[in-house]
């Protein structure tokens, strides 16, 4: 069991440590799995390269322990050892390709053409104003110019977006209410 244990723990410590190191690209992101195919599920994590990295490193370091400083019987220990490895790889795994999966926040100003906002101050002819959005669950503020007299508060139609600034007009089918 010595040897068992000692092998994982080399490997499994040499593939986290490269891991580290080259930055994680070892195709556990989603969609970069032939096996995964968009399922996040037990094929995709048992698939990655992660999961066996942890697995082997964990699990082999506490067999070690238990075998050298617990003095544990080798069947005790072997269950203990495997089930941490599991514990740790699908951990790793799973939580790797969740924090991946987090966009970032960038949006593209052609985008925002169309969308509705409210004006956060009053605005006319030659007075900048800031409108507010909320784009994919995000509250975004712009700076905001229109042609007309528009009160503060008033919801606001995109109708072009210039070098970051919103040229909005009041809201036509608000009006039609």
């Amino acid at each position: 069991m010595l040897a068992i244990y000692l092998a994982a723990t080399i490997v499994g410590v040499a593939l986290v440590g490269a891991s580290l190191i080259g930055g994680h690209h070892d195709g556990d992101t989603p969609g970069d799995s032939e096996l995964s195919h968009g399922d996040h599920g037990t094929v995709s994590t048992l698939a990655s390269l992660r999961f066996w990295s942890f697995l082997l490193a964990f699990g082999g370091i506490t067999g070690l322990l238990l075998l050298l400083v617990a003095h544990t019987a080798p069947l005790v220990g072997g269950v203990i050892s495997a089930a941490v490895g599991i514990g740790c790889g699908v951990t790793a795994s799973v939580l790797v390709r969740r924090l991946s999966s987090v966009r970032g926040g960038t949006v593209q100003t052609g985008a925002l053409v169309g969308s509705i906002g409210h004006l956060l101050l009053p605005a006319a002819r030659g007075v900048s104003s800031r409108v507010r959005l909320t784009i994919d669950h995000a509250i975004v503020d712009l700076i905001a110019v229109t042609d007309e007299d528009i009160p503060a508060r008033e919801e606001v139609l995109i109708v072009e977006m210039k070098d970051g600034v919103a040229h909005v007009t009041r809201n036509p089918a608000r009006e039609k209410v």
